[in-house]
């Protein structure tokens, strides 16, 4: 985080490292025992904490509070949060796609756009393109529309686990069936016939 905080979440909550210990967040009723699915810190320096039961924020004075939407589709199990650059919180979630606008919620739900409603990761590159990440593929989202992106010349309905771009603007997608890379032009495929341990690829990072 902006202050330096090591943010972990997992099946059993949330805990935080700073200054060389763990705190865990046990003293909340929203996190308790709460499985963390997916944390992202907003440009207020607020965090967003993805669980199984809804979004819950932790503003920078560690204060915990529930985002409480009434009885729509942000209540049920979430699995992403992503903010955009114009201030949007984007929630991946099992019944589709959410986005937040002044304190409005709008749902994207699985259709020609979308080629699963179940949405697994999310992640803004530097152009500002929004990629969605389904247990059916991959949907971009660029200009206000979405459309799915098939990964091959055929369409293959692999499940995404991870998005990341790298320092040259190349797209990584992690998914059960292997490691993708979008170069400008085109998808370039990765697995175990080209050197991986296993094609079930669950996360992306660049080394320095």
């Amino acid at each position: 985080s902006r202050e330096g905080s090591l943010w972990l979440g997992g099946d059993r909550g949330l805990s935080r490292f700073r200054a060389g210990r763990f705190t865990r967040f046990t003293g909340s009723e929203f996190l308790r025992e709460n499985s963390v699915k997916a944390l992202c810190e907003d440009a207020r320096g607020i965090l967003r904490v993805a669980t199984v039961t809804g979004l819950v924020s932790i503003n920078p004075d560690g204060v915990v509070s529930p985002n409480n939407f009434g009885s729509g589709p942000v209540s049920g199990v979430l699995k992403a949060v992503c903010e955009d650059r114009q201030g949007r919180l984007w929630l991946g979630a099992t019944d589709g796609l959410l986005r937040l606008t002044d304190g409005k919620l709008g749902s994207y739900a699985a259709n020609k756009s979308m080629p699963e409603k179940i949405t697994t990761c999310l992640y803004e590159d530097s152009t500002g393109q929004l990629w969605v990440g389904t247990y059916g593929g991959l949907t971009r989202r660029v200009n206000g529309t979405l459309s799915p992106w098939w990964l091959n010349p055929s369409p293959i309905n692999d499940l995404i686990y991870t998005l990341f771009e790298d320092r040259e603007q190349n797209l990584w997608v992690g998914g059960r069936d292997g490691l993708y890379r979008l170069t400008p032009a085109r998808f370039v495929t990765y697995t175990m016939q080209d050197g991986l341990n296993c094609n079930n690829v669950t996360s992306v990072r660049e080394d320095t």
